[in-house]
């Protein structure tokens, strides 16, 4: 019984790890993604240097 259920555990971790790895190899490093990543870091910075995180209303219970 414990050696089936450490060899589901395993599967699960080994196939998580290789879902993991072949994302990185086919989205992560690949050039598009890396300019649309810093576009939208640029554009983050644009809109939260035009609209501070003050002049925002939140419920007084969602600021920290």
């Amino acid at each position: 019984m414990w050696a089936d259920t450490l060899l589901i555990v395993f599967i699960s971790v080994c196939t998580a790890l290789l879902s993991e790895g072949l994302t990185w190899l086919l989205v992560y490093r690949t050039e598009k993604y890396q300019k649309l990543k810093t576009e939208i870091e640029k554009q983050s910075k644009k809109c939260k240097n035009k609209f501070p995180l003050k002049y925002l209303s939140f419920p007084p219970s969602l600021v920290c």
